[in-house]
């Protein structure tokens, strides 16, 4: 696998950063050259933050893709989505909107939608301009996370004002397509979960609306995928 892979990679170089041992010491008497202006020491700094920062994101996806096989998924999820935490904070926005978004997932695992929901920013706030696309989904799990606790009503509302704001936030047309398909994939997850959750009994016109919205989303948003 692609996680396994990148794992190994991480593992290399950061092998390959350690100081060297004894017996691979460099002479002391051999000159020291070093580009002007550069810094060796710093360099090797930042390729340490890289290492780690990578390393952070590996276990997080690890803790993500196997918790079906994990003894204890729950605290795995915890340790990974705390080892994101530093990177909150990170001077690169993609990173940090990254960080935010995988740790929201890892969160979201949790029976209560707080921990999760305290990581993501609102809904319909617009999200940085140097990390839109994390930014965008960031969204659409805070939507579903929403709905997934109870809020199908809320969810819903908030993926409407969401897809108006598409436009805004992405300039390239391909992008917006993709942004307002997402949008549409979401809003019918939700109302079939929502439809399934409702009794088939005492709430029949409930599960008749939440049909009807379903394929009325289908002919408007897919019909040109099932006719292909």
């Amino acid at each position: 696998p692609a996680l396994v892979r990148a794992e190994v990679h991480i593992a290399e170089a950061e092998a390959s950063l350690r100081p060297p041992a004894e017996h691979d010491a460099p002479d002391e008497d051999a000159p020291t050259i070093e580009p002007r202006g550069h810094s060796f020491a710093a360099q090797d700094k930042e390729l340490h933050r890289t290492v780690e920062t990578l390393k952070a994101f590996a276990q997080a996806l690890r803790a993500y893709l196997t918790a079906e096989a994990d003894a204890d998924p729950a605290r795995t999820a915890r340790r990974a989505a705390s080892g994101l935490s530093v990177l909150l904070e990170d001077d690169n926005p993609q990173v940090a909107a990254a960080a935010a978004f995988w740790q929201a997932c890892l969160r979201a695992r949790d029976p209560a939608p707080a921990p999760a929901l305290a990581v993501l920013d609102p809904a319909v706030v617009d999200p940085p301009p140097g990390s839109l696309r994390f930014g965008f989904f960031s969204r659409l799990l805070r939507c579903r996370v929403l709905a997934a606790r109870g809020g199908s009503a809320a969810a819903l509302a908030l993926l409407l004002q969401v897809e108006e704001r598409v436009n805004d936030w992405f300039k390239a047309d391909a992008e917006r397509a993709d942004a307002v398909r997402a949008c549409a994939w979401l809003r019918l997850r939700v109302l079939q979960d929502w439809h399934d959750r409702l009794d088939s009994t005492s709430q029949v016109d409930e599960r008749t609306w939440c049909t009807s919205q379903m394929e009325t989303l289908r002919a408007q948003r897919f019909s040109d995928a099932r006719s292909s």
